[in-house]
């Protein structure tokens, strides 16, 4: 059961009640988008890696029957692994956290009665919207940076740098607006639907 605090919508008026499931389900949408992106990013690591160590086995033959190898590789594949790993990552974070599928550490919410934990879940939450929040923003100023300085990778394979940067933005993004989500509704607000 939810705490008093945190609304439902079935508490609010018919006509709020209306607006307000059509920003869930954008919300919800916006979530499941930014998770299908990052597993996505996930996806290629995959591919790139099976590729690379296709190439590896094609290269070790061809080493064992001429005695030289033809020296097959996908150009930039660790740093191109890399870079989608870090988008991966922060695209699914917001979707994850609302999915309640985040490790906490809930030792000391335990101890403390149902108000003072309900306060203290709070508390945590409006602290980790203050440190994504900045991390969001200072993201993107960097991101912001890499784009006027034309910034890209030292690999073989140049790639703008401001690419994989504007996915973590966007990511943390998510993430910012999934923890003034749980704040404001609860963690179950996608069930009122």
């Amino acid at each position: 059961m939810a705490p008093p605090s945190w609304r439902t919508i079935k508490d609010l008026t018919p006509r709020t009640r209306v607006a307000s499931s059509y920003m869930r389900a954008l919300l919800q949408l916006s979530y499941r988008a930014s998770a299908l992106c990052g597993a996505l990013a996930l996806v290629c690591i995959c591919v790139i890696i099976t590729i690379q160590v296709i190439f590896n086995t094609i290269d070790k033959l061809m080493f064992l029957l001429t005695g030289e190898a033809i020296g097959l590789t996908v150009p930039s594949y660790s740093e191109f692994s890399g870079l989608f790993l870090a988008a991966g990552t922060f695209l699914a974070l917001g979707y994850t956290f609302r999915e309640s599928a985040h490790i906490r550490v809930t030792l000391l919410l335990q101890a403390l009665p149902n108000q003072w934990r309900h306060r203290a879940e709070q508390l945590s939450l409006v602290v980790a919207i203050a440190m994504v929040g900045f991390l969001t923003w200072y993201l993107g100023v960097i991101t912001w940076e890499a784009w006027i300085y034309h910034d890209v990778t030292s690999g073989i394979i140049p790639v703008p740098i401001w690419i994989p940067q504007l996915l973590m933005t966007l990511g943390s993004g998510v993430l910012s607006l999934a923890l003034i989500d749980t704040l404001i509704w609860g963690p179950q607000a996608a069930s009122d639907d």
